[in-house]
């Protein structure tokens, strides 16, 4: 935080009779101000489940073939260069979600998706690459064979890819610096990253009715 407004962030969020984060850097800060640490719970996005996700996909566009979905909010040629081995490895087309001017060759790119079309596409893909908290956690969802990579400099919000990987024991699906492709996790990873998964989803949403309950 910057330091000139420590004081009032310390003074404005103590008047919040409940404050849950969601990243364990978010409940150092709060810890550090208040002296209490707040509950950290599931971005939004991994409080659904696949099921209750489900009717959302349903009114997406439909893909066509076998495809790797790259979603990036930062591009950068090492990502791009991983994105393009793995599909070849695996005879896959590569679909990229972006709105920049530039297309990269024998890459289909898609200017725009609504949100139906994306969480359809991030459900059908077979391989998913990303350096998104987002594409992460649809990945998560629906049990997608996960790529990631930390935000180039000068991003300064790899936090949140960070404490999502910790969280669900994702390190090793972390192409940073790959010069070969990561091998597709077997079932007993999957289930792994699904038992903590719903483990953390049903923490999440006790501790939001708690307060809830609360607050009557």
């Amino acid at each position: 935080l910057p330091h000139e407004h420590i004081e009032t962030y310390r003074r404005l969020l103590d008047r919040f009779e409940h404050i849950s984060v969601r990243e364990s850097a978010g409940a150092d800060i709060v810890e550090g101000l208040l002296g209490r640490r707040p509950p950290v719970v599931l971005d939004p996005t991994l409080l659904l489940g696949e099921d209750e996700w489900e009717p959302i996909s349903e009114k997406g566009a439909e893909p066509r073939g076998r495809y790797l979905l790259l979603y990036l909010l930062a591009e950068s040629p090492p990502i791009l260069r991983y994105a393009r081995r793995l599909a070849r490895e695996r005879g896959l087309k590569i679909v990229y979600v972006s709105q920049r001017l530039f297309r990269p060759s024998g890459i289909e790119t898609l200017h725009s998706a609504t949100p139906y079309d994306f969480v359809r596409l991030l459900k059908e893909a077979t391989a998913v690459v990303t350096n998104s908290f987002h594409g992460m956690a649809f990945a998560l969802n629906f049990s997608k064979e996960l790529h990631y990579d930390l935000l180039p400099p000068p991003a300064q919000v790899n936090s949140r890819l960070s404490n999502l990987a910790e969280r669900f024991d994702l390190g090793s699906r972390c192409i940073h610096g790959s010069r070969t492709t990561l091998r597709s996790p077997d079932v007993f990873e999957v289930r792994h990253w699904q038992e903590l998964l719903g483990a953390a989803r049903e923490d999440s949403w006790n501790a939001l009715r708690c307060m809830m309950e609360v607050g009557k």
